[in-house]
C-alpha cells in the first residue's frame, strides 16, 4: 500500500443528506466528490479533504441510523 492509503472510510447517515454534505464542505473545507440520488434521496455522497474521504447517505427503509432503527 502507498504511504498514505486510507484504510478506514467512515460512512455517516444524515436525515437531510444534501444539507449535511453542503454544510460539511462549507464549514470544514471538504470538497464534494460524488452525489448519487435515488428517488430523491442522497443514496451515496463522497466528500474529500486532501487524500481522505468520508461517505454520506440518507436513511432509507433498508437502512436507518441508530436513532431510528428499522
Amino acid at each position: 500500500m502507498p504511504d498514505h492509503a486510507q484504510r478506514i472510510i467512515p460512512m455517516l447517515s444524515y436525515e437531510d443528506g444534501y444539507q449535511a454534505l453542503e454544510w460539511l464542505c462549507a464549514v470544514f473545507g471538504f470538497t464534494e466528490q460524488a452525489r448519487w440520488i435515488d428517488n430523491g434521496i442522497l443514496s451515496h455522497g463522497e466528500i474529500v479533504m486532501g487524500e481522505d474521504m468520508v461517505m454520506l447517505a440518507q436513511p432509507t427503509p433498508d437502512y436507518r441510523n441508530p436513532n431510528h432503527p428499522r
